[in-house]
């Protein structure tokens, strides 16, 4: 039993949310940052990775820029490829070749990062408004301070309760809670 026939499946494949299964879609795509308040260490390690996404189409190769700005000591280049291949529509940033790893102790630094179309970029292919994020990097070289999430936690007696800490300001050693 046919359940779609003519426009009505031609409409039905274009809205269907698993991509385009008759091969016929030539849309680049449009790309945005997905990740609000990436979190990365002075090393490069992701902690909270930065995502570029890609929707609305995803044929052929686009490169885009993510541009960078913030601490000049703590950046090595201020601008990073994003290549993107035939139907790949996700991509983690790597910051390790990013970012200089000092031995100072210092507070978390805030970088910004803005995403565009590099030169030569498919026509179609667009950046959505969601194209700038914060980066918080965290040092590596102290240990930092550890403390609660939220001010106040409720609980009753007798039940167990989640109680959730942050690092701030380093990565430095183990820590273990008990």
């Amino acid at each position: 039993q046919l359940l779609y026939t003519g426009s009505a499946l031609t409409d039905a494949i274009s809205a269907a949310p698993i991509g385009d299964v008759t091969g016929t879609d030539r849309r680049p795509g449009t790309f945005d940052i997905t990740t609000v308040g990436a979190v990365v260490s002075e090393s490069g390690r992701s902690v909270q990775p930065l995502i570029v996404a890609r929707k609305n189409g995803s044929y052929g190769a686009v490169r885009l820029q993510l541009l960078l700005d913030g601490d000049s000591d703590l950046l090595i280049n201020n601008v990073v490829n994003v290549e993107f291949a035939d139907a790949v529509t996700q991509q983690t940033v790597d910051f390790a070749a990013l970012l200089r790893d000092d031995t100072d102790p210092q507070t978390d630094r805030i970088i910004t990062a803005n995403l565009r179309l590099a030169q030569n970029s498919p026509a179609g292919a667009n950046v959505s408004s969601q194209n700038t994020t914060s980066i918080r990097v965290v040092d590596n070289d102290s240990a930092g301070s550890i403390g609660f999430v939220s001010s106040r936690i409720r609980g009753t007696e007798g039940d167990q309760v989640t109680v959730e800490l942050q690092r701030l300001d380093g990565t430095a050693g183990r820590v273990v809670a008990v």
